[in-house]
């Protein structure tokens, strides 16, 4: 049973939070699909399906923690400098401190900042370049 340690295709639900996102699922939709088949007896769905469900734990963990280290760029301060936050960081916002973020950015720009409209056409291309 040593083998389960280090192979997903021998799960051990002890071991699942080790594994990497793609091992994690892998397993996880291996136990969906036998489940979903119906062929194995009782004890073993119950059993497989507490481990789906740890797997499910851990990818959705694995998920989140990887959605906390991207950063959206949400627009640029009035040195023209860009403003960044957190993927998702809009979800612990009222919908009146949404409000208030976009007005802030909007003023900034509208102030010299290098936002939308501040620049002039002839700005926009000048090398020819996409970058």
């Amino acid at each position: 049973m040593s083998k389960a340690k280090a192979d997903p295709e021998n799960a051990d639900a002890t071991v699942a939070p080790t594994w990497s996102f793609e091992q994690a699922l892998k397993r996880l939709e291996e136990l969906v699909r036998r489940l979903e088949q119906g062929n194995v007896p009782l004890e073993q769905s119950l059993t497989e399906y507490a481990e789906a469900v740890e797997l499910l734990r851990v990818c959705q963990g694995k998920l989140d923690a990887a959605q906390s280290r991207i950063e959206v760029l949400s627009g640029f301060d009035a040195n023209g400098e860009p403003l960044v936050r957190p993927l998702g960081g809009d979800a612990d916002m009222s919908l009146e401190e949404k409000r208030d973020a976009r007005s802030s950015r909007r003023s900034a720009d509208a102030t010299g900042g290098a936002g939308r409209g501040s620049r002039k056409l002839s700005d926009v291309d000048e090398t020819g370049q996409l970058f």
